[in-house]
């Protein structure tokens, strides 16, 4: 096959701008209502449902075709309200490799779905924490993004690992999720209702919205904070013995103002350190609020936290769990 010929066929599958070091091809963030969301599943597609978004949280052998050889079906798809882009499976026992073959193939049918003219939602999956330094890459910031917690409900502490990575580095506007969403979920959450919309009478429900204040601050902890130090008692100890009356203050001294839009809104902001990457949360008191809620004070997170049992650290720079009495620090002078 001549060179030009190679090039502009299918099988180099080099024709979208690529993220990280695999280049990982970017769907771009979408505008979609969703108002009156419903799903349908791919092994469902019918003549009468053009106002659904299509989903692929299917075996991947129902959908393989869509990476083989995806033009014939372009035009099927192109009739609904959008696609979710293709989920085909991240399961632990896989080699590294391949979890990074299927990340790409989900980012490439996406953005392939999108060059034709399609309205497209990333779905979104992960390994281990070790799969987090790619598995996010190739969605924009503020993208509306799905995920499924079916089958993972044994695997909770996975689950939110990944889930709160997923928060910290696309900040989505709204988590579409099959399946029923752990309590632990924040953001925007919208659940589909699994059992109904697998109904082969319809294929399709919104089950309820979730609207958590409480959203995620960017950089809770785990994966992604490579510069604090592995000793950071030290450091801790230091900071939380000298924390000013306001957040604000903090900005003087080297620190970034990193808050969500809905965190600042609530009272609430994460500053980063410049330097070491250390993340803290300031709460502004509540007036009237009893107990710490009343007071101005200060959360320090756990740079290997991986739940709400360790989420903070306290003034010594030990691990402890959310909503604990050491995870409240007040200013100095305050405590």
């Amino acid at each position: 096959m001549p060179d030009k010929e190679i090039k502009n066929n299918v099988f180099l599958r080099n024709d979208f701008k690529g993220k990280g070091i695999f280049e990982i091809p970017i769907i771009k963030k979408e505008n979609i209502s969703l108002k009156d969301l419903s799903l349908i599943g791919y092994d469902k597609l019918s003549t009468n449902d053009f106002d659904k978004i299509v989903h692929f949280f299917l075996d991947d052998y129902k959908f393989e075709a869509l990476w083989n050889n995806p033009e014939p079906r372009i035009e099927r798809l192109s009739k609904y309200k959008a696609v979710l882009s293709p989920q085909f499976s991240l399961y632990k026992e896989m080699p590294m490799s391949l979890k990074i073959f299927n990340t790409f193939r989900n980012r490439w049918c996406g953005a392939y779905f999108q060059k034709k003219g399609i309205k497209v939602i990333p779905s979104l999956s992960w390994g281990e924490s070790d799969t987090f330094w790619f598995c996010f890459d190739g969605i924009e910031k503020g993208s509306i993004v799905a995920v499924s917690t079916l089958g993972v409900r044994k695997e909770k502490e996975l689950f939110m690992q990944g889930y709160n990575e997923l928060l910290r580095k696309i900040q989505p506007s709204a988590i579409i999720c099959y399946g029923k969403p752990f309590e632990e979920m924040k953001g925007n959450v919208i659940e589909v209702d699994y059992s109904k919309t697998n109904n082969r009478s319809k294929g399709y429900v919104i089950h309820k919205t979730y609207i958590f204040d409480d959203y995620v601050e960017e950089g809770m902890g785990g994966a992604g904070v490579p510069n604090i130090p592995s000793d950071y008692r030290a450091l801790v100890i230091r900071i939380a013995s000298s924390l000013p009356k306001t957040g604000e203050e903090l900005l003087s001294q080297g620190w970034k103002d990193i808050s969500h839009p809905k965190q600042a809104e609530n009272g609430s902001f994460t500053y980063e350190d410049s330097n070491t990457g250390l993340r803290i949360r300031f709460d502004e008191a509540v007036p009237d609020a009893p107990g710490f809620l009343g007071k101005n004070h200060y959360h320090i997170f756990n740079p290997d936290a991986h739940s709400n049992r360790d989420l903070y650290l306290d003034r010594d720079g030990n691990p402890c769990a959310r909503g604990s009495r050491g995870s409240h620090i007040l200013p100095q002078g305050d405590d």
